[in-house]
């Protein structure tokens, strides 16, 4: 997955493009490394790398995969909240 952010987070930085690469690990799809290059606007290029390994996957009953998977499908940031009760 490639992109920048829609609006610049900061006024020392004029861009900032982003790069993250998954990795099958059994049933799932997981983070394996995430590349950001921004460029500063006085200091030059800055790359920020992350490298995501040793995963664990850990037997979870029927129940926990069905919650899990819906978390998933739902928009990035979002999550589920109760309403209030009036």
């Amino acid at each position: 997955m490639e992109g920048e952010p829609a609006k610049n987070p900061s006024w020392w930085t004029k861009r900032n493009a982003i790069h993250v690469t998954y990795e099958k690990i059994g049933e799932f799809w997981l983070p394996a490394r995430n590349e950001t290059n921004t460029q500063v606007r006085i200091v030059g290029s800055s790359l920020l790398t992350i490298v995501y390994r040793d995963y664990e996957i850990l037997n979870a009953d029927a129940m926990q995969v069905t919650q899990l998977r819906e978390a998933c499908s739902l928009p990035w940031g979002v999550g589920k909240v109760s309403q209030p009760q009036r």
